[in-house]
């Protein structure tokens, strides 16, 4: 079991300066959410905060902690990281969140 001060810390923690000044913001990649990275993990900083993990080719699991929503997208995309893809990704773990949690 992972500890729940483990979770806690990756959710609340990090820099906003530090992804602010980072590659992802600066190539356009977020660069209208309040995001901050710990651990590995990304922080989309939203109403009810998403943590999610990004791989290459389309590989991502998204945890909404507030609304107990775990979603797992298994990808081949052929580059290893597409804005539009992402966007598209975001678009629809947004849809998914707000179908499951009644919003």
């Amino acid at each position: 079991m992972i500890p729940a001060a483990w979770i806690d810390d990756i959710a609340t923690q990090g820099d906003d300066a530090a992804w602010a000044a980072g590659d992802f913001r600066a190539a356009g990649l977020y660069a209208d959410r309040r995001m901050r990275y710990r651990s590995k993990w990304y922080i989309d900083q939203i109403e009810a905060p998403l943590l999610f993990g990004m791989g290459i080719h389309g590989q991502n699991l998204f945890v909404d902690r507030a609304n107990q929503i775990v979603v797992a997208k298994f990808s081949s995309q052929a580059p290893p990281l597409d804005a539009g893809l992402m966007a598209l990704t975001g678009a629809a773990v947004s849809a998914v969140r707000e179908a499951l949690a009644g919003g």
